[in-house]
């Protein structure tokens, strides 16, 4: 069996994930804030201390959540740039643009 310390094994699995679409909280015993600070920016969603483990499941939602929300953006970006691609042509075909501020005016 093979024996990394946590804070390694963490980052091999992080690492392993190359989408990183996967939250990882890490729960360590101590960490300092540097290496805090240095965990976050390496994308884990959230670290909890031991002896703070009832934060874990507020950590755990607040990393879906997050999921959740990145993935319906990406999702909303999928679809624009099929719809920039799409429609583009088209649209750059009129000299005059659709809709202006002042036709909206008119409208309301």
């Amino acid at each position: 069996m093979l024996w990394v310390r946590g804070l390694e094994w963490t980052f091999c699995i992080f690492c392993a994930n190359e989408k990183r679409d996967t939250p990882l909280i890490l729960v360590t015993g101590a960490l300092g804030d540097e290496r805090a600070a240095e965990c976050i920016r390496e994308g884990i969603a959230d670290y909890i201390l031991k002896d703070r483990l009832e934060r874990l499941p507020i950590a755990i939602l607040r990393a879906l959540e997050n999921k959740r929300l990145r993935d319906e953006r990406q999702e909303a970006e999928a679809l624009l740039r099929a719809a920039r691609q799409s429609f583009g042509p088209w649209l750059r075909q009129f000299p005059q643009p659709l809709l202006s501020n002042r036709a909206l005016d008119v409208v309301m």
